[in-house]
């Protein structure tokens, strides 16, 4: 990802000059998360930004709904996966009742047959699970 992001690229990927945006650079060549979104549509209210991830939560104009939106870009390493999915539950935990937008990379397979190119972790195992945090 472009380490230089400015409000004309955003503006340009956007289509429009009335954008906001939150990044999170890559290290090196990997892992970086570009947010982009519409004050007039979704007012910010609170942000954090994470090592792999970038949680926004602000209201839904249009429904007048709290909601929160959490991009992830996910370590391919099993115990950075651990301690990615360890931070998203704490915050889901301590923001109830908001309506939830999860999207990202995941970096997950859920077939073995899907890998290329690394060491095979045992037959039969399914890495990705519909219930991670909730």
């Amino acid at each position: 990802m472009c380490q230089s992001i400015d409000k004309t690229m955003c503006q340009s990927l956007w289509g429009d000059a009335e954008v906001s945006w939150e990044i999170q650079a890559a290290i090196n060549k990997v892992g970086g998360i570009l947010c982009l979104w519409s004050e007039q549509t979704f007012k910010l209210q609170m942000k954090v930004v994470g090592i792999d991830f970038i949680f926004l939560r602000g209201e839904w104009v249009r429904e007048a709904q709290q909601i929160s939106i959490l991009t992830i870009y996910s370590p391919c390493e099993i115990q950075n996966k651990r301690l990615l999915w360890d931070q998203v539950k704490q915050l889901k935990q301590s923001l109830s009742g908001d309506l939830w937008c999860i999207l990202g990379g995941f970096n997950n397979i859920r077939d073995l047959a899907e890998r290329f190119g690394i060491c095979q972790r045992g037959s039969g195992t399914k890495t990705s699970r519909s219930s991670m945090i909730g």
